[in-house]
């Protein structure tokens, strides 16, 4: 099973102040919230060897419905170019491969994960959400920087079909995430929810947290067996037993009091565990200022 290889390698977390105070022990000062360029209305970023041109609202930044999601924040490009590393542990170990299925939680306008792990094929099917507004936006950079369909074989062979990408609203505070939804139909476990840089304020925490709870119980292999008649099930093909899905949150170190109120209450929810410094690129490690953590729901 991955995780029997996996999570040795990864920092137990036991108590929310003492990760706190080695988190925050050698953080840079910040400099502003976390958005990578707050005033450009378009921006050009290069994960692994793909080059992406970046639509974002600058002007909705002030806006009163949570503008923040509407431009590109500094961790989600680092996270994905960790993430496009063939040799990063979350691949190396098989706990993600190319048969492995991804909700993002507050994915915003640019969908830079999506882009990088599904529309390049490395996971199999990938669901980014967020809220109404902002999928518009996100729609566009998806159909602009994801490359078109090949072409098919001489003699009319059949190409098989690319990695399902999906996008579904997704209110933490309103909506529930359960296998109802009619973008969740798919009948195969996910494998992991990943969220970046969704912990800001203290008022986010619990609905963030929740939230994560009910991803990774309705979606969890145990919660459903792999019967969904999707494409997804038939590919999956029953190769995997019941096991958790993960909660993978990577985020910007700013403010130790919202990081540690974020903690104690994940802690209460999940087993804690944070990928050390050593697996993690010196761009996105804790002396840049960043942190990755992964959770299993308890029982």
């Amino acid at each position: 099973m991955p995780l029997s290889t996996f999570i040795p390698l990864l920092h137990e977390i036991n108590d929310a102040y003492e990760e706190s105070v080695t988190l925050f022990a050698t953080k840079p000062p910040s400099k502003d919230l976390g958005f990578l360029d707050p005033k450009s209305p378009s921006l050009d970023i290069t994960i692994g060897s793909r080059d992406l041109t970046i639509q974002q609202s600058p002007s909705l930044l002030s806006s009163p419905r949570d503008g923040e999601t509407t431009v590109l924040w500094r961790v989600t490009p680092l996270f994905a170019t960790y993430l496009s590393h063939p040799e990063n542990p979350f691949f190396s170990h098989g706990v993600l491969s190319s048969r492995s299925t991804v909700l993002e939680l507050g994915c915003g306008v640019a969908g830079v994960l999506g882009l990088t792990l599904g529309s390049s094929g490395r996971v199999r099917g990938y669901f980014l959400s967020d809220q109404e507004y902002v999928l518009k936006l996100l729609r566009r950079n998806l159909e602009e920087n994801t490359p078109p369909p090949a072409a098919p074989r001489k003699g009319g062979a059949r190409v098989k079909a690319g990695t399902v990408v999906r996008t579904l609203a997704m209110d933490w505070e309103k909506d529930r995430i359960t296998r109802e939804h009619p973008v969740l139909k798919e009948g195969v476990p996910f494998d992991a929810v990943i969220a970046c840089d969704c912990i800001y304020n203290e008022a986010l925490v619990e609905g963030f947290v929740e939230a994560l709870e009910e991803a990774c119980r309705e979606l969890s292999a145990a919660s459903r067996g792999m019967d969904g008649g999707s494409r997804l099930s038939e590919e999956a093909g029953g190769e995997e037993g019941a096991k958790p899905t993960l909660a993978i949150i990577a985020q910007e170190l700013r403010s130790p009091e919202v990081f540690e109120t974020w903690l104690e209450r994940f802690h209460r929810s999940f087993h804690t565990y944070r990928i050390p410094d050593s697996l993690l690129t010196p761009e996105i490690n804790s002396s840049s200022g960043y942190s990755v953590h992964v959770g299993i729901l308890r029982d």
